[in-house]
């Protein structure tokens, strides 16, 4: 992403936060919001009470990172979800005045805007995984993992954060329990063959958990 000018106005989700909930502080107005993780929609509602409305939420894939259907609350919100879309300069001189994206479809267009708020873009936590002899889900950053959850070396299960970035709590437990049952019925019984379980992405791991 290039940068253009670096005027006042750019932050991330943390700074954020401690600007308006620490420091009673509005750092802008009408922001742009760059990641659709379950970061970028909290940012979204601190933004909503703190008097912010943000002009546009941007994502470079195509389709939000947060579970159905959280996604629709940037429409409850009013803002405009745009997929396919990359920033490529922010302008402005003394605070941001605009952003220049490509659309999906690779035209340039400009969003005027007061700042740009940069939400997500976390990875697994799988540095370990890389290093070692598993295979990577390309999608996810983590474990390719089949529909048990077990990796391309069968003998090791992954769930959770491990899969993919900032995952809740809640979420990781009960895949991480189900994780255990397929776990225990290996033991038992054994598991079918990963030939004809079938790979899968985390994410329909995740949904099948």
């Amino acid at each position: 992403m290039g940068s253009g000018d670096r005027p006042p106005g750019i932050c991330n989700t943390g700074a954020l936060q401690s600007m308006v909930y620490l420091k009673n502080q509005v750092p802008f107005r009408r922001p742009v919001i760059v990641g659709t993780e379950l970061v970028s929609f909290s940012a979204l509602l601190t933004c909503w009470r703190a008097g912010i409305r943000p002009v546009a939420m941007l994502e470079e894939g195509p389709r939000a990172h947060v579970r159905w259907p959280l996604h629709h609350a940037a429409r409850l919100f009013g803002v405009p979800l745009l997929y396919g879309a990359r920033i490529v300069a922010i302008t402005g001189r003394s605070r941001v005045e605009a952003v220049q994206i490509t659309d999906e479809s690779g035209r340039p267009c400009e969003i005027g805007c007061d700042g740009v708020l940069f939400t997500g873009q976390f990875t697994p936590e799988a540095s370990l995984v890389a290093l070692s002899h598993l295979a990577l889900d390309p999608d996810t950053g983590g474990p390719a993992v089949d529909r048990f959850g077990r990796c391309s070396d069968p003998s090791y299960f992954a769930a959770g954060n491990v899969l993919r970035a900032v995952e809740t709590a809640g979420a990781c437990w009960r895949e991480g329990r189900a994780a255990a049952r397929w776990i225990a019925r290996d033991f038992a019984a054994g598991l079918p063959s990963p030939d004809t379980a079938g790979r899968k992405n985390a994410d329909q791991s995740r949904d099948s958990g």
